[in-house]
């Protein structure tokens, strides 16, 4: 919307001035200094934690002590927001903050909070229409970095452990009960809860990765996979190096099929799964050379009752076991 003015009081003005848009409340705001930021239907969607004032040669930055609003830039304007028309409180009264954002179908935007979640429905041209609506505060997200995207799933790290949620009908958002991770919990049980911010997820090849902190350590360096076509969790890998510190995922190619690396704390990048050798080839210091680590493999299997708790003999069992060609099959029983 703008402004036409003519540039005199009468009839016979032959030029017209453009005004800008004028804001209906407290006024234009510049980018405020967000942590993040996300690009969803148009528009930059982003923490309101910070007050930017002044010039951009010399900007003023100021706390707001609120931790639970959003706000939204204007139509392909990466730099103009508006703090009534394009803001957003999502929990107010309650002890709760603003981790992720995630943009969802159409006009639909996920806020993930500490100890809740909620949907901003109507995010389309005008923000005026727009509903927020809480889905849940049984479960919030620990990590920005370890949500991810799965067809109509959205996987993310909780305190009980990883959730997914997904739409019904691409309407009707709702949470799952149950964490895809109850069937590792021990593991869960051992990421490090002062660091637990730091963990990294990401989809790639029909698989979910997250790396995460365990206790008493304080580096990215066990990766949980959950596989989606066998529909349970396949492998926990740990690289044991120091220097060796996850700090993002990310999937690219050079005009093929696009590969996973992983990007370290020192600004290393390494390929994963880049072979089937039993062998890590690392670089772990800036400009150093690469070297091999071996893997060593271990596989726990659950307990079976087999409908019965009752005791059972065992007369007879095998084991099928594969190795890659380049190795030798070796396997020790306990």
């Amino acid at each position: 919307t703008f402004l036409f003015k003519a540039d005199a009081p009468d009839s016979a003005a032959t030029t017209v001035a453009v005004g800008k848009r004028q804001s209906i409340g407290l006024g234009f705001t510049h980018m405020p200094c967000p942590e993040y930021a996300i690009y969803h239907q148009r528009r930059l969607f982003m923490p309101f934690k910070f007050l930017s004032t002044g010039s951009s040669g010399s900007p003023t930055i100021t706390a707001r002590n609120v931790a639970d609003e959003i706000i939204v830039s204007d139509i392909l304007d990466q730099n103009t927001y508006d703090q009534i028309q394009n803001q957003f409180r999502i929990a107010s009264g309650g002890a709760d903050y603003t981790v992720a954002l995630q943009p969802f179908a159409e006009d639909n935007l996920i806020v993930f909070n500490r100890n809740s979640i909620h949907l901003i429905s109507g995010i389309g041209a005008d923000l005026g229409n727009s509903v927020v609506r809480e889905i849940t505060r049984e479960v919030g997200c620990c990590s920005r970095k370890s949500i991810a995207q799965v067809g109509n799933k959205i996987m993310f790290l909780s305190d009980n452990g990883v959730y997914g949620i997904e739409f019904d009908d691409l309407y009707n958002l709702r949470g799952v009960s149950v964490p895809l991770s109850e069937a590792i919990n021990p593991t869960i049980e051992d990421i490090n809860p002062t660091l637990v911010t730091n963990a990294v997820g990401v989809y790639h090849n029909n698989r979910y990765y997250l790396a995460y902190t365990p206790k008493g350590q304080t580096a990215n360096n066990k990766i949980a996979i959950y596989n989606f076509l066998n529909a349970g969790w396949e492998s926990v890998d740990v690289v044991n190096q120091q220097g060796w510190n996850i700090r993002e995922f990310v999937r690219a190619g050079a005009g093929g099929i696009n590969s996973l690396y992983a990007i370290t704390e020192l600004g290393g990048i390494h390929l994963i799964d880049s072979g089937t050798a039993a062998v890590d080839t690392l670089a772990l210091s800036v400009g150093g050379a690469s070297t091999t680590h071996s893997i060593d493999a271990e596989l726990t299997t659950r307990q079976y009752t087999f409908g019965t708790m009752d005791r059972k003999k065992f007369n007879a069992y095998e084991i099928h076991m594969e190795s890659s060609p380049e190795m030798e099959s070796n396997l020790a029983i306990s």
